[in-house]
């Protein structure tokens, strides 16, 4: 039983629908990806990859010192992202889920939910979720064996 599957029987009412309809997506961007990728990193993901981006990176992006909210949106249009996920009442309540089996920050938590509950890769640098039990991660930038390779 995966851990998704567990918490939406056991936490989430029944009611409540828990995936997005994650259509084709595959992979979600963490913030430290995106801003690598704008100083000039590349993807070396195939140009069909679905990508999608939690809304939260406009939040950390968007900063002073780094750019500014019509550029951060701009930014992330041209990358070619599938969706711009919003952060809903799903993704906070398994974000504090993730946060219990292991310490997350707060948005890192909600970014790792927004890929679960996509059942979607979640690429990116920071340690914390890349050790997460849960989640399924790759490092930026992609290993060399996942080019023009979709898994």
């Amino acid at each position: 039983m995966s851990f998704v599957f567990y918490l939406e029987q056991i936490i989430f009412p029944a009611s409540d629908s828990v995936h997005q309809d994650p259509g084709d997506v595959k992979y979600v961007f963490d913030t430290n990806v995106l801003i690598d990728i704008s100083s000039g990193a590349k993807s070396n993901l195939p140009g069909d990859a679905k990508i999608a981006v939690s809304a939260l990176s406009l939040v950390e992006i968007a900063a002073p010192n780094h750019m500014s909210l019509s550029e951060a949106e701009d930014f992330i249009a041209s990358l070619n992202v599938s969706e711009l996920i919003p952060v809903t009442n799903q993704v906070a309540r398994l974000a504090v889920e993730l946060r219990k089996v292991h310490n997350l920050h707060a948005l890192d938590a909600c970014i790792g939910a927004t890929a679960c509950l996509m059942n979607a890769t979640l690429v990116t640098n920071d340690q914390r979720l890349r050790r997460h039990p849960v989640l399924s991660t790759l490092p930026f930038p992609i290993p060399q064996q996942l080019e023009g390779e979709t898994p």
